[in-house]
């Protein structure tokens, strides 16, 4: 009959259990990843020698014209900014904002989710032994 379709709610909690234990362990594995991993004063030495560099550039090379020397001196500056900022971003990748991956609401999708697979449950159920859901006797109106 039934039982033999389905598996009983025990293995379907003990599935649950599993993969909370594996959420909260990736969970944590998350949390040690949001630590800071370059200090400030780092970020700081890397900011100033990007902008010694792009300084000096100019007075370092003499083959160019003037045009030319500001056109390479602002690009360099965009792709060396630019790619600072892209690792800023890539070190701390959790937040609220767009290009961030928010955990909050992933939880909670993931939550509701479940919510609405468990409370299927009884439904499958009451399900016959070809697997198809039972119909409900219709009413006479």
């Amino acid at each position: 009959g039934d039982s033999k379709n389905f598996p009983p709610p025990r293995r379907f909690h003990r599935n649950c259990d599993k993969h909370l234990d594996a959420m909260v362990g990736n969970l944590d594995a998350l949390v040690a990843m949001e630590e800071e991993s370059t200090p400030v004063a780092y970020q700081w030495l890397l900011q100033f020698m990007v902008l010694v560099y792009v300084s000096f550039y100019p007075w370092c090379v003499t083959h160019e014209t003037a045009f030319m020397l500001l056109f390479t001196t602002a690009i360099m500056s965009f792709v060396y900014y630019g790619l600072n900022t892209i690792t800023h971003e890539h070190e701390e990748p959790f937040g609220q904002f767009g290009a961030d991956l928010n955990l909050q609401r992933s939880y909670e999708y993931f939550f509701d989710v479940l919510a609405g697979q468990q409370s299927e449950t009884p439904a499958v159920s009451r399900a016959n032994s070809s697997g198809h859901r039972a119909e409900s006797p219709q009413v006479p109106g």
